[in-house]
């Protein structure tokens, strides 16, 4: 079992959840369940008062001296077409610290791989290249075959299959990748939800950054800003009056945890055999 650094937002969790949380997605310092629910009462203890802007965070245009990056973005092969069909998408700055945050934690050595990038504190062109890429992100797949089916590895949980269908003649082609690799941001009922790009803004802030480029939207829907309890925070503590915001991955409010490092999986399998012709 392969475990990694990381924060996680255990304070926010009732009791029972936080002791199973600890002791199967994290490797716990003790197993005893007496000293998971001190963990538990720690965490707690640290998370200090409901942030007082919560979910409303101050928005404003990218500068002008940077719109050709959102120019390139807006028009480029891979991601014109979408914008076209998505008018009511738009490239924004954003506070990052109100951001209400529904995933229970962030590992240290993701964060870092975007860290490394950063100054002291990011500049605008380094969060763009980093919030607001111009190219897909390649993820990293291990394949792997035996007789009649393939097992496709990755250590991103956001790969998954794109498109399937015919290329020519008798090729088949599977397209495995992530869906878009910019920094979402849903805004739901007036508040604004960090949908993807957690560990980008986690590491943005580290570095001292104060906004972050994304891409916002409304939505109309709990299902539209990604909520899968008990997997995140349900709606109702998301929507509450000391909701879990990004502030609070700071190091003075969050936990320190070894997480348990997970894979995605997508198998394929296949059969033949001989049948009458129609």
């Amino acid at each position: 079992m392969t475990t990694t650094s990381g924060r996680a937002l255990i304070g926010f969790m009732p009791k029972d959840q936080a002791v199973h949380y600890l002791s199967t997605e994290c490797e716990p310092g003790t197993s005893t369940p007496s000293a998971l629910r001190d963990e538990w009462l720690s965490a707690v203890g640290i998370l200090g008062k409901p942030a007082p802007n919560a979910g409303l965070p101050t928005i404003r245009d990218i500068p002008q001296s940077k719109k050709n990056h959102v120019h390139a973005l807006c028009h480029s092969p891979d991601w014109g077409p979408l914008f076209s069909k998505n008018p009511h998408w738009e490239l924004k700055l954003i506070e990052a610290e109100p951001l209400i945050a529904h995933q229970f934690s962030v590992q240290d050595a993701a964060a870092w791989s975007y860290l490394a990038g950063f100054s002291t504190p990011p500049t605008l062109d380094e969060l763009l290249a980093a919030c607001l890429p111009l190219l897909p992100i390649n993820q990293e797949l291990k394949v792997s075959l035996q007789g009649n089916a393939a097992m496709i590895r990755s250590h991103s949980l956001n790969v998954r299959p794109l498109t399937f269908g015919m290329v020519s003649g008798n090729c088949i082609q599977l397209i495995v990748g992530s869906p878009m690799p910019f920094v979402r941001v849903h805004r739901f009922r007036g508040r604004c939800y960090l949908v993807d790009g957690y560990h980008r803004v986690y590491a943005a802030m580290k570095a001292g950054a104060r906004e972050v480029p994304v891409l916002i939207f409304d939505v109309a829907s709990e299902a539209e800003i990604s909520l899968n309890p008990p997997a995140t925070f349900p709606l109702s503590l998301l929507e509450s009056s000391n909701p879990p915001t990004m502030r609070h991955f700071g190091d003075a409010y969050s936990h320190p945890v070894n997480l348990i490092v997970k894979e995605k999986i997508i198998h394929l399998s296949w059969t033949d055999w001989v049948t009458h012709a129609n």
